[in-house]
């Protein structure tokens, strides 16, 4: 079974509802949340909707590293 990795990130930061990631006082948790996860462990696609959830953009990576290193990138 895959973890989803929203969900994962939320609760390592300690949100409630996943909805709170983007009221997060300090940025700087999620991003270091998402630092220390492998990207191998959560599908392209679940790192994609990370990017639009997070950061607004859409984008579309086939690679988990790249997107990966995308999202920390512009967070």
């Amino acid at each position: 079974m895959v973890k989803d990795l929203m969900d994962v990130v939320s609760n390592m930061v300690g949100c409630t509802y996943l909805s709170d990631l983007r009221f997060v006082v300090d940025p700087s948790k999620v991003k270091s949340v998402l630092e220390a996860l492998p990207a191998q462990e959560y599908p392209a696609y679940q790192w994609n909707n990370a990017i639009k959830y997070l950061i607004g953009k859409t984008m579309i990576f086939s690679s988990t590293s790249e997107a990966k290193a995308y999202l920390i990138s512009q967070l």
